[in-house]
């Protein structure tokens, strides 16, 4: 249904019903959630009511905690099970039901600093970030900034 529309020509108004139409067919029967937008410069004469918007609702028998540990140097320690670990959840200890070691791959960004401060050290940290990189998993992925 079609509300009076104030201020707008016939094109925004045609626009506007299309655009509603489409929305409107495009929700499936499954409780989506849909967030109605108003096209902005359209004001409506009479308020339209708000549309109920599902709420979500999900429960989790098993949640990924990936953890790295490091010493003070930050040097990687490795070795530790899960005897090793407590997982607390709102204050409460959690069951740790599947503990692995496994190296999964991750995103890293590396900022280097090329300025001329580092002009003496520039040639140890390149070969710092080239350790690095050839150490990881090969479905790790990478990119790297160079500043002046």
């Amino acid at each position: 249904m079609l509300h009076p529309v104030r201020s707008v020509s016939c094109s925004a108004l045609l626009l506007f019903a299309v655009t509603s139409s489409v929305r409107s067919n495009a929700q499936s029967a499954t409780n989506d959630v849909h967030i109605p937008v108003q096209p902005r410069g359209i004001e409506l004469a009479t308020a339209l009511p708000e549309p109920r918007v599902p709420v979500i609702r999900a429960k989790a028998d098993l949640v990924t905690v990936p953890v790295s540990i490091t010493d003070s140097l930050n040097r990687p320690i490795i070795g530790l099970d899960e005897n090793n670990f407590q997982l607390f959840e709102n204050k409460k200890a959690q069951q740790i039901k599947k503990f692995s070691s496994e190296d999964a791959p991750f995103s890293v960004g590396i900022l280097l600093d090329a300025s001329g401060s580092m002009a003496n050290k520039l040639d140890r940290a390149r070969e710092a970030v080239r350790q690095f990189c050839e150490a990881s998993n090969p479905a790790d992925e990478f990119f790297l900034i160079a500043f002046l």
